[in-house]
């Protein structure tokens, strides 16, 4: 049956969740507090940047890190390296506070080291400020996501986007309710204060992501981020990315939230055509992309 228009019966994503401050001393927002062996022995090194609203967005030197040169003669455009605006189909509110997360390793040409490459970070609810706002609990529903759409586009020996616009190809969120208690002191209790939920994806959009969970009180989450895109920075002329002796492994995760769970009405009917007058640009980049590579 042709259908023109689209839209969910119902939705569980409500408001954002508010996280604390990682500029607090001592820090009480998303760390990273684990990453395996083979992340340890590449020097992973992160930065998890707390931002307030996207109004504070602004160009960062790290994300041009991602972005790759070809003999120091073709480089990023202006603007490729500035945390793109979302547009009117994000699901939240442009002053709602939010959390970027990037890493990356030291140089290497070993193109087998994704799948052995994990890191674990700890956000902290801010069930306070919640209350304060709205006089209840939030009920936790999962986080939302988005890749970086300058990242460079290229097939590994897998078929799949080396980069994969940033994002890790397995997301395992552990929500944990332990109210008054440091974080270490979690295993003391119940086997069921914890509730984990775990999406993986061969690869990834740029858009919005989301990783929902049995809706539940916590007071952290667990963000575990496995499998990393690979990226090249430097590519000589005539020469096999492969070759290049600046590929690295990381992560760059321009938005994160967390989101409470509620069940409301589904998005209001919108019209195949007014999807496709919003997002013409990007449709005919994606377009000339693709040519390009036939």
């Amino acid at each position: 049956m042709y259908s023109n228009s689209f839209y969910p019966l119902r939705r569980i994503v409500s408001k954002t969740v508010p996280i604390k401050d990682i500029r607090q001393k001592p820090s009480t927002g998303a760390k990273l507090i684990y990453q395996s062996e083979t992340a340890e022995a590449l020097n992973y090194k992160s930065l998890t940047r707390y931002i307030r609203s996207l109004n504070e967005l602004s160009a960062q030197q790290y994300y041009r890190d991602f972005l790759p040169e070809f003999g120091g003669q073709i480089v990023p455009g202006n603007g490729m390296d500035q945390l793109p605006a979302t547009n009117s189909f994000s699901p939240f509110a442009s002053g709602d506070p939010l959390l970027s997360i990037c890493g990356k390793t030291d140089t290497t040409d070993d193109l087998t080291l994704s799948r052995k490459l994990s890191a674990k970070y700890l956000i902290t609810i801010d069930n306070d400020a919640f209350f304060n706002e709205y006089g209840r609990k939030p009920l936790i529903g999962g986080i939302c996501f988005k890749g970086f759409p300058y990242a460079a586009f290229g097939l590994n020996d897998n078929g799949e986007n080396a980069s994969n616009f940033g994002l890790p190809r397995e997301v395992r969120i552990t929500c944990i309710n332990i109210p008054g208690r440091d974080y270490e002191a979690r295993f003391t209790d119940f086997l069921d204060e914890e509730i984990t939920s775990v999406d993986q994806q061969i690869t990834s959009h740029s858009g919005f992501h989301y990783v929902c969970c049995d809706p539940t009180f916590a007071t952290h989450i667990i963000l575990e981020l496995s499998d990393f895109p690979y990226f090249t920075k430097n590519v000589s002329p005539n020469a096999d990315i492969e070759r290049s002796d600046e590929n690295f492994y990381g992560l760059l995760i321009p938005y994160l939230y967390v989101f409470e769970y509620e069940k409301r009405p589904g998005m209001k009917r919108m019209y195949l055509r007014d999807f496709l007058e919003h997002e013409k640009p990007a449709l005919l980049l994606s377009i000339e992309m693709l040519n390009g590579a036939c």
